[in-house]
């Protein structure tokens, strides 16, 4: 992700809009281990899906001084 926004910002001097559109999950419904306690799958899922991409995005930004910054 960092050589795509570097080589955007090389090229078009700036960046507008910054979208991480990723997510996924182990499983799609709960099943085996999972109703006997083992959450590893939906841990990872949830790691994956609202802490992993915000936190390289929040990176980005705060590497970055600009007039205007927002997320979204």
């Amino acid at each position: 992700m960092k050589r795509t926004i570097d080589e955007t910002l090389q090229k078009f001097g700036r960046l507008d809009v910054l979208v991480n559109n990723a997510g996924g999950s182990a499983t799609t419904v709960l099943e085996g281990s999972e109703l006997d306690g083992d959450l590893s799958g939906y841990d990872y899922a949830m790691d994956l899906n609202t802490k992993r991409f915000p936190r390289k995005q929040l990176g980005f930004f705060s590497s970055r001084h600009s007039a205007s910054r927002s997320t979204v």
